[in-house]
């Protein structure tokens, strides 16, 4: 597997994780200015998480059964249209339906990638770290770019930055042929028989445990990014402002990816994904707090560093804990829980910030995972698993 086929796929995910960033706090912010409540703001978040919610499983069986390569292609091209319908429709029911295809689409590529990069030659930890850390680069810059863009050049801007990068790495994807996306998909497709459900699979604590902690902590960066921007435009900050302050939790979240291995080594997964959950649920609860954007800053600097390291471990145990030709299938059942929390979760602390104020959002969330942190142990004996087909050559050049 060469170095130049691994960079190109993780070049194509920061690009479309970038193009997603940049315009998640776009939306929140131009529905405000449009005049609508939080409540409907939240219901139009969350509507992003609808189809994955259903069909998440389902489409890792496709990813198991017709390979990655495709499924990227279809995922990259439903990206772009997403982007730009509502350049040139920037009306509510076009941002729904916008955030309704980006999401499915997003779907696509999320599972394809993470599928190939879990089982190519190599450690998996390290894997997963260097492919989460090129998502985290995107999700750093993008809400950068956008916020600065829309307080500048406006909406339909801010959107087409994010449709230039996605058109970017539907370009790079064909640099690659067929054989690059191997890695996971003979084994997929050489499975014949009775198959086990997969709720079955759920019977094992530690990945159940590991799946509900990556949607708590999906979730709860999914708050940050629909109802920070519209808490710091309470208290008085400017879209740039906000744009720098989720950059900043975002650059966390990519710092601490760059000593995610050796923290691992030192500490273990368990203990970091128990951590991870109380350090956050501190930092939100403080944010309820101050209105001093410093302060604020710092706070969403934490958060990003403590959710940063916790959501790429629940991907390794996922991969650890499952058959290799079922890997498409649980990490699908993996993002289904996540989209049903994150479809959940903004429109009903939106109707607590609604009703209670915004501060309310945060403090509850942190009170959340908290009590969700004191239930969800995970053994300290997993490590990482071998994969089968992996020889000792294959290990060295990765």
């Amino acid at each position: 597997m060469s170095h130049m086929v691994f960079f190109i796929m993780l070049l194509i995910n920061t690009l479309h994780s970038f193009g997603l960033a940049a315009t998640r706090p776009i939306v929140s912010i131009y529905s405000e200015q449009l005049g609508f409540t939080s409540v409907v703001i939240g219901v139009l978040v969350a509507s992003y998480s609808l189809v994955p919610m259903l069909i998440a499983a389902r489409t890792g069986r496709w990813v198991d059964r017709i390979g990655a390569r495709r499924m990227v292609y279809m995922g990259g091209c439903g990206l772009l249209a997403g982007f730009l319908l509502p350049i040139m429709f920037p009306v509510l029911p076009v941002l729904f339906f916008s955030q309704i295809m980006l999401g499915f689409s997003q779907l696509f590529i999320v599972l394809s990638i993470q599928k190939t990069v879990g089982n190519m030659p190599g450690e998996r930890d390290r894997l997963i770290a260097t492919h989460s850390l090129s998502g985290a680069i995107g999700e750093m810059l993008g809400p950068l770019v956008s916020g600065f863009t829309y307080a500048r050049f406006g909406f339909q801007w801010s959107f087409g930055i994010s449709a230039f990068a996605s058109m970017i790495a539907i370009l790079l994807g064909l640099l690659l042929k067929k054989k690059d996306w191997q890695w996971g998909d003979p084994a997929a497709r050489s499975s014949a028989g009775h198959v086990e459900p997969i709720w079955r699979l759920l019977g094992n604590v530690n990945l159940r445990n590991a799946i509900l902690i990556s949607g708590v902590v999906l979730y709860s960066k999914e708050l940050i990014t629909a109802y920070f921007p519209l808490y710091g435009t309470s208290i008085g900050m400017s879209s740039g402002t906000i744009g720098l302050a989720l950059s900043v939790s975002a650059l966390m979240s990519l710092i601490v990816r760059f000593l995610q291995y050796p923290i691992i080594r030192w500490l273990g997964r368990s203990r970091i994904m128990t951590g991870t959950l109380i350090v956050s649920a501190a930092a939100y609860m403080l944010i309820s707090l101050t209105e001093l954007p410093v302060w604020l800053g710092v706070l969403l600097a934490v958060i990003g560093a403590s959710l940063g390291i916790g959501q790429p471990l629940s991907m390794v145990y996922a991969l650890d804990l499952s058959p290799v030709q079922r890997h498409g299938e649980i990490l699908g059942l993996r993002v289904s829980i996540n989209r049903i929390l994150q479809f959940f979760a903004p429109m009903i602390f939106g109707g607590i910030g609604g009703a209670v104020g915004l501060g309310a959002i945060f403090l509850s969330n942190g009170v959340i995972m908290l009590i969700i942190s004191s239930f969800t142990h995970i053994d300290p004996a997993i490590g990482s698993a071998r994969r089968e087909g992996v020889s000792n050559a294959d290990e060295a050049k990765l």
